[in-house]
């Protein structure tokens, strides 16, 4: 006999596999030629955590937007890979599985049971809504936002 706990895990692994196999894709794409040039190929800020440029980074708006956590992610990427793009969406397709788990975890708090709460979690996963946050690099605000959100809740 399967545990509860286990049976959750498996439950959770599918659902994020599912969502994993329809975000894939953007695993692939390059940078888009709207904000990922000033947000990530242009920016003096990324990649650099001294004292100074962090507090440049939580001091100055980045295309009339505020949003130093964003800039602290994307920096952390570009610390790890430069400009490879496929660090940007890896790091994008990992903060949505993130929060695909979080709606699972929220919907079984607030629904009880598993059938309904990974129902929610996988439309929530692979409802293509998502695209945008999670496809270009520079949305990857609405990431954090969004695991921020759901694990507040």
């Amino acid at each position: 006999m399967i545990s509860p706990r286990t049976r959750s895990l498996v439950l959770l692994a599918g659902i994020l596999v599912i969502t994993a196999v329809a975000y894939g894709p953007v695993l692939s794409n390059q940078f888009t030629n709207w904000d990922d040039t000033t947000y990530v190929l242009e920016n003096p800020t990324l990649g650099d955590f001294s004292p100074g440029n962090l507090a440049r980074i939580f001091s100055r708006y980045t295309m009339g937007n505020y949003h130093p956590l964003s800039l602290l992610s994307l920096s952390l990427d570009h610390r790890i890979g430069g400009t490879d793009p496929f660090v940007y969406h890896r790091t994008s397709l990992l903060l949505h599985g993130l929060c695909t788990a979080l709606v699972l975890l929220l919907a079984r708090d607030l629904i009880g049971g598993w059938i309904a709460p990974a129902l929610c979690a996988l439309i929530f996963g692979v409802h293509p809504l998502h695209v945008e946050s999670v496809a270009w690099v520079s949305a990857r605000k609405d990431l954090l936002y969004a695991c921020f959100y759901f694990a507040a809740c």
